[in-house]
């Protein structure tokens, strides 16, 4: 750093140098700036695609519960369970099953914390805890049918 002497109040002031090293130090920060940057974006997007594919078998499971929690068995039936789960299970045997366990299927809320993908299938395990408050933790298989998660089986643990 070069020196020179204030006028008005006779200090010595410093002075940068004027040998180009600001300008290195500069463009080094904003590089590494701009990386990390990008880094983040890149590293947010990623993370976002991998949650929308894991979050993908939970939707059906949330949806048939609010579909029963509206009272709309039906719907819960032929629009969240695969052709396999109906093959099984008659819808006459659903509406049994789901009257039997009002704890369960009467929910008041739920969470799914673990999902395991693979071979277009998956196994979906959280808790759903009823209106009355009781929590039942819940697995629940999903397989994708025309690009669709369904359920076809599901139990309590």
């Amino acid at each position: 750093m070069a020196e020179q002497q204030d006028q008005s109040t006779n200090q010595t002031v410093a002075q940068p140098a004027k040998n180009g090293k600001g300008k290195v130090i500069v463009l080094v920060v904003g590089s590494l700036f701009a990386v990390c940057c990008l880094l983040g974006v890149l590293g947010g997007a990623g993370g976002y695609f991998f949650y929308r594919g894991v979050s993908a078998p939970v939707s059906p499971i949330k949806a048939q519960l609010e579909a029963l929690n509206k009272g709309d068995v039906q719907g819960a039936y032929n629009d969240y369970t695969s052709k396999v789960f109906k093959g099984k299970t008659s819808y006459d045997e659903y509406v049994e099953f789901i009257d039997k366990y009002p704890h369960i299927f009467e929910s008041k809320s739920s969470s799914f914390t673990n999902v395991e993908i693979k071979n277009g299938e998956a196994l979906v395990t959280g808790t759903i805890t009823g209106k009355d408050g009781t929590k039942t933790k819940m697995a629940y298989k999903l397989v994708k049918e025309n690009d669709k998660w369904l359920i076809y089986g599901f139990e309590t643990r």
